[in-house]
């Protein structure tokens, strides 16, 4: 039953049926996470507990967007550790 539960959920996530949330709409939190996302991505990362508590606290619309940005930070951080470091000697 739990796996069934899981997985109705996790269908439903992905349609994207929350992300139509305009940006006005988005909590102060949010917004906070987004920035620290952008600006200090390594500041998330060096404090789990406190980003699973702040994601938490979002709600299930807000959520989605999270993970929809993250999973958007992590595609563009393969795209440059991809490139070739070319060194001029």
């Amino acid at each position: 039953m739990i796996g069934v539960c899981g997985y109705s959920f996790q269908g439903i996530w992905k349609v994207d049926i929350f992300i139509d949330m305009s940006e006005e709409q988005y909590s102060v939190e949010l917004e906070k996470l987004l920035h620290d996302l952008k600006v200090r991505p390594d500041k998330l990362s060096s404090e789990p507990a406190e980003l699973r508590s702040r994601i938490q606290m979002l709600r299930a619309p807000e959520r989605a967007i999270w993970f929809e940005k993250l999973e958007e930070h992590g595609v563009e951080q393969e795209k440059k550790l991809d490139k070739p470091i070319h060194r001029n000697n």
